[in-house]
Order: C-alpha cells, then structure tokens, then sequence
C-alpha cells in the first residue's frame, strides 16, 4: 500500500500535479503523512530503494534535478557504506540493505545533507522522539580500536617472515600492546 502511494506522489510530481503529497497518501488509503512514514520506514530496503523514497517527495520534477539530487543521495549512503554504518548490510560492491528509519535519521544528522529529507520526513522522525544521542549511537560505524590500528601499521613495515615466526610475548614487548591486540594486529597483516 504505502509502495502505491510512492508511486502515486512520484507520478503525480512528474505530471506537475498540484496536490500535496499528503492528498496523495490518503488517496491510498492512509490516514495521515505519519501512518504512511511508519509503513515505509518499517522495514530494510535496499538503496535504490530508499533513493527513490525519498526523491519521490523531495526531488526537483524536472529530470537533470532528479538526477542532481539521486546522485546526491547515493553519494551520501556510499560514504556511509565505506565508514561501514551498523545499519547498512553488504558492501559497496554488493546489492546493499539498509535499515530505511535510521538512514533517514543518518542524513538528518549530515548538516550538508539534511536537505534530501523531505519535510515530512523530518516532521515524523521529530514526533517519534528519538534523541539525538540516542541516534548517534545507534548509527556509529564499528570502529576498531586505536592501539589495534597503530599495531597495525608498525607491523606493516616489518618483514613478514619475521613477524610470522614472532611469539605472541615477542610481539606484546616490541609492539607495547597485548598479546591478544598483537595476535589480532597480526592477522590482519598477514591476511592482506
């Protein structure tokens, strides 16, 4: 029903309609911009997806401003993507999944990318009372740890051969880590 409604605005914008999009939405049978948010952000999509959502409402009708703000978009959740955001699933390469509630949340917090949300958007992620620390947390990409990155690149400017044979208290005293942040940093360089 609300992907009814989605096409419905998107068409109607594209054929320079005069009707608000909440005309639309109830048009399909939804009771207000809210119900209809509370469908579309109720379950992943993949970014395609989302894009179009959004440029649905938002977008400029006419064609190079669509394309201008698709691109935008897309720009924005593959940075997300490359910092690796809990709530994309997949990688660049891959089709990518993302949890829709939270990567409108993600944009509203990108002070130069705020205005791809469209209002009502904003106006229905405001009213559900989610804070924003509570958004920034749950939106963090995982992020190794800072010692473990340091290992990391000091290892990268040994000899593979040695660091290999290294015993795990070896590494702990040369690197100034843990056996157990030596072992991992290990790893890491040995499988790259």
């Amino acid at each position: 029903m609300a992907r009814m409604a989605t096409a419905r605005i998107r068409f109607a914008r594209e054929n320079g309609s005069a009707a608000c999009d909440e005309e639309l939405v109830k048009q399909e049978g939804f009771r207000d911009m809210q119900e209809y948010w509370e469908a579309e952000l109720s379950e992943p999509v993949t970014v395609w997806s989302f894009v179009e959502l959004l440029a649905a409402h938002n977008a400029p009708a006419d064609r190079e401003g669509r394309y201008r703000y698709e691109l935008e978009m897309r720009e924005a959740l593959a940075i997300a993507a490359k910092a690796k955001y809990q709530w994309i699933i997949g990688t660049e390469n891959d089709p990518l999944i993302l949890d829709s509630r939270a990567a409108a949340i993600y944009l509203c917090t990108l002070q130069k990318r705020e205005h791809l949300v469209p209002g009502t958007l904003k106006a229905f992620l405001k009213s559900t009372g989610i804070k924003t620390a509570a958004v920034v947390r749950h939106i963090k990409p995982e992020r190794r740890a800072p010692k473990l990155d340091a290992v990391v690149s000091k290892m990268k400017c040994c000899n593979l051969k040695e660091l290999e044979t290294m015993t795990e208290k070896t590494m702990a005293t040369e690197y100034r880590a843990s056996r157990d942040t030596c072992r991992k940093a290990r790893d890491i360089v040995l499988s790259g």
